[in-house]
């Protein structure tokens, strides 16, 4: 708000305006213009002032001694005036006729909606900061043991969870296609050091698509057929492959799984709603990894590709093509997406790619057997 009111009989006092915990050194004066008897306390900016009715100002006696004077306003709000000189607190002894009127007790519903705000701003504090940070940290003691048993359950779970059926999703298992995809696994994975072999499967989506590939921890790395089936050679499954091991030898497939489990456990006991167990393994793939553990995804993928003779730039051909089916991952939509955005993504694995490559991924046979995967379909794994 602004005023054209000269300053006159001009006093000094500390204002908190109740939403900082910082003082704020302003002019009091007292004003009978055109918004009546106010105090107006002009702000440091030499701009704004916020003006106070002197009808509605009150003295806060448990805040207020001999020699300060602390003042706020008949409304709830928790803006404060502290004024220290005598001449001051004679000015506004005059000015305020009701100074000495206590001020009505807050609220009961503004202390009830004060208190569910700051119940809700804590819980979210720990859900998006600390959650995160401490599953980081947590990921690197987990045993082995405990890993392999959260991998295994959670495998489980989402079989069923992105089943339109609601039973398990069967396996892929055409012999000829999985032998094909045992050869990319591994060559990209090979001298890679882990505390449990890889467990690599192809799930058979072809009933309620969804082209997508994520890790788990204990070594689950899992495809769907509609993203080999999006795939346009054998590099690209591969550069995804080599993503996904990345999530795996970095820990970000445990660090998500700690961090989804502790939020639902939390939220549950919060709403008292534990229905949603069911759908907890869809949620960990569905809501993805942060834009840090992505990008070191993608530097570790762009990196194992290079070194066992394979283009990186595949990883970039294939996100280009999910960004021409799935364009809102980009443009201004872009910064609500848990990636990076797809465009710096694409740019990075071309950056990448030194134009080394050997020999490709499969010959042309092995591709084809590897799209015709689920020409044979199991409840095992193959």
């Amino acid at each position: 708000m602004n005023t054209s009111q000269p300053p006159s009989d001009e006093h000094f006092g500390d204002y908190y305006d109740g939403e900082r915990a910082l003082a704020q050194r302003v002019a009091v004066r007292e004003d009978h213009g055109d918004y009546g008897d106010v105090l107006v306390l002009d702000l440091p900016d030499g701009q704004n002032v916020v003006l106070w009715p002197c009808a509605a100002v009150r003295t806060l006696p448990d805040q207020s001694n001999y020699d300060t004077l602390t003042i706020g306003l008949d409304d709830n709000t928790s803006a404060r005036l502290v004024l220290r000189d005598p001449v001051a607190c004679a000015m506004v002894a005059r000015a305020c006729p009701n100074l000495g009127t206590p001020l009505r007790p807050p609220s009961k519903w503004r202390q009830a909606i004060t208190a569910a705000t700051v119940g809700a701003v804590s819980v979210a504090a720990l859900i998006l900061v600390v959650l995160p940070m401490l599953a980081g940290v947590l990921a690197g003691f987990t045993n082995v043991r405990a890993e392999l048993k959260m991998g295994e359950t959670h495998f489980e779970l989402t079989r069923s969870a992105f089943s339109p059926s609601n039973t398990p999703l069967k396996f892929c298992a055409a012999p000829d296609g999985v032998a094909a995809m045992n050869k990319i696994t591994a060559r990209i994975a090979d001298g890679v050091a882990l505390p449990y072999p890889l467990k690599v499967a192809v799930l058979d989506d072809r009933a309620n698509q969804i082209p997508n590939a994520y890790a788990l921890p204990g070594g689950y790395i899992t495809f769907f057929d509609s993203l080999i089936q999006l795939s346009e050679s054998p590099d690209e499954v591969a550069a995804v492959f080599a993503h996904e091991l990345g999530h795996v030898v970095l820990d970000h497939s445990v660090a998500s799984v700690l961090e989804r489990m502790t939020t639902f456990v939390i939220v549950s006991l919060l709403s008292g709603d534990f229905t949603g167990a069911a759908g907890l393994g869809a949620g960990i793939i569905s809501s993805g990894y942060s834009r840090a553990a992505e990008t070191e995804a993608d530097v570790y993928a762009q990196e194992r590709l290079t070194d066992v003779g394979l283009p990186p730039a595949a990883l970039g051909s294939l996100f280009a093509r999910m960004s021409e089916d799935h364009p809102e991952v980009t443009g201004v939509l872009a910064h609500l997406s848990s990636h990076p955005e797809m465009a710096a993504r694409i740019q990075a694995a071309a950056a990448a790619d030194t134009g080394t490559a050997t020999a490709p991924a499969l010959s042309d046979t092995e591709w084809q057997a590897l799209r015709d995967i689920c020409s044979v379909v199991s409840d095992d794994a193959p």
